[in-house]
């Protein structure tokens, strides 16, 4: 009688325990399976350690770019403040500007809507 196909790893000891091996060919199967799943149990541990040190590398790599990012930011605002300082010793608004530079933008942005409306009349 033939026995079945055991598909949980898990079961095999259970099941060499309750029909164990009849002859040194069936020992020597059970054996290689259940050292191979230990092998494969093996494997699934070093890819998940593999994967905590790429998920590390990713987090420190993303902190450097993150840092990065601050220190032109930062740098940045000095160059605001520079330039701030430039207009205010050459005689100039700054608010007056900021509120030029607005009216601007806003021109611009109706600009831009009344040519997406002439461009899709002429669809």
């Amino acid at each position: 009688m033939g026995r079945k196909m055991i598909s949980d790893p898990l079961l095999i000891i259970t099941e060499a325990k309750e029909s164990p091996p009849q002859d040194v060919e069936e020992a020597r199967c059970f054996l290689a399976l259940v050292r191979a799943e230990r092998e494969v149990r093996r494997a699934e541990a070093q890819l998940v350690d593999h994967l905590v040190t790429k998920d590390n590398a990713l987090t420190e790599y993303s902190r450097l770019k993150a840092a990065k990012a601050w220190k032109r930011l930062g740098d940045a605002e000095l160059m605001v403040g520079r330039a701030r300082s430039i207009l205010s010793e050459n005689g100039f608004s700054v608010s007056e500007i900021t509120l030029a530079t607005h009216r601007s933008e806003q021109t611009l942005i109706g600009n831009n809507k009344q040519m997406a409306h002439f461009i899709a009349q002429l669809d």
